[in-house]
């Protein structure tokens, strides 16, 4: 009497290559586009204007220091 076992772990199959090459442009196309876009969004960051002074881009940046500037009263 030959007996065979329902439970042997079935044989691996290989994943076609077509397959696995078209997951990969899946993830990657999109990973690069957008490595693409935070790269040109924050080169400005990186780079100033050609011919820009300290003081002018001192002049167009926002202060951090609080307004000490006395507060308006209404007229009664």
């Amino acid at each position: 009497m030959e007996t065979t076992n329902d439970y042997a772990s079935p044989q691996p199959t290989s994943t076609p290559w077509v397959k696995l090459l078209l997951s990969w442009i899946v993830v990657i196309v999109p990973a690069a586009w957008g490595v693409s876009q935070t790269v040109q969004k924050s080169l400005p960051l990186f780079t100033s204007a050609p011919g820009a002074t300290s003081a002018a881009a001192a002049s167009t940046a926002p202060s951090m220091a609080p307004n000490l500037a006395a507060p308006a009263t209404a007229p009664r």
